[in-house]
């Protein structure tokens, strides 16, 4: 797994993972061929100036058509293998773009008669929150040059209350007291119930897919190799 936390800006962004990207054979081809080319092209305009300033051609006209010819070869751009693209971006799987903890407290209470069966404390805990995207959906498309990315919405990764943040205080005991396990575990899905009514997810999946658009920008012109266009639809 790699990190990517650092293609990211917003200061609320934890972590950021993606699986190793394989460098594609079609990319590789493409590279060759691309050299292949331009080798060819540059021997013609050596073979169109010697040809012409032997037969008695002006010196200077001929090397401007070498020159023109060389030029285009180095201006020339690979062409992106848009199915090797779609499968690199694809082979990382589950991409997640923010990784929050949120911190929170509650009271607990059960029973109803004062004293003998009612029981309550309150309860402080951590949540953890994971959101991102799945790139095993994505679709990548080239026009006249640029880089289209149609990508799937934000979705939740991880939504976790972690039982060793967990810590109980104010305790106020019954005379006839339940079970204290079963307390516990009651205690614990009410915190996850907690915590869904406390986090904001709306601002929080904006963040994610804010983050994921970054790091998406920045995964496809890692594999294609240069700076390019992207969009993202």
């Amino acid at each position: 797994m790699r990190n990517f936390s650092n293609l990211i800006t917003d200061k609320h962004f934890d972590n950021a993972y993606a699986k190793e990207m394989p460098v594609s054979a079609g990319m590789k081809g493409s590279t060759v061929a691309i050299l292949i080319m331009g080798t060819v092209i540059v021997m013609m305009a050596l073979t169109l100036y010697v040809g012409l300033f032997a037969s008695g051609g002006s010196k200077d006209a001929d090397l401007s058509e070498a020159q023109k010819l060389v030029e285009n070869v180095t201006s020339t751009e690979p062409e992106i293998d848009v199915r090797s693209l779609n499968q690199d971006l694809r082979e990382m799987g589950e991409l997640a773009t923010v990784d929050k903890i949120y911190n929170y407290s509650m009271e607990f209470e059960d029973g109803k008669i004062p004293l003998f069966t009612k029981r309550s404390f309150t309860m402080d805990y951590s949540v953890q929150v994971r959101a991102g995207v799945d790139l095993t959906k994505v679709s990548a498309r080239v026009r006249n040059g640029a880089v289209y990315i149609s990508i799937p919405d934000v979705e939740e990764q991880v939504f976790h209350v972690d039982p060793d943040s967990v810590y109980i205080h104010d305790e106020h005991h019954a005379l006839f007291d339940g079970n204290g396990k079963e307390d516990l575990q009651k205690a614990y899905a009410l915190a996850g119930e907690d915590a869904r009514e406390k986090v904001d997810t709306v601002s929080l999946y904006a963040l994610a897919e804010n983050n994921a658009e970054t790091i998406i920008r920045n995964l496809v012109e890692e594999i294609v190799g240069r700076d390019v266009e992207v969009i993202i639809e």
